[in-house]
């Protein structure tokens, strides 16, 4: 797994069904659940608003 040209190693185990290229949700270094485009920008949009960024969350609309 690659996020903001961090790589780091990913179970699948819990999740035989993701494929290349689906954007899943990671925790303790297992893939959780597949999310869809839309869930991934405002997720990664939040995280860059913990990290200091400014609002972004509102700009993706609805």
């Amino acid at each position: 797994m690659e996020l903001s040209g961090v790589t780091r190693e990913v179970s699948m185990m819990l999740l035989p069904e993701a494929k290349v290229g689906d954007h899943v949700l990671v925790h303790a270094g297992f893939a959780m659940q597949i999310v869809d485009e839309k869930e991934f920008e405002e997720m990664n949009a939040l995280l860059a608003e913990m990290h200091g960024a400014p609002r972004t969350v509102n700009e993706l609309g609805s």
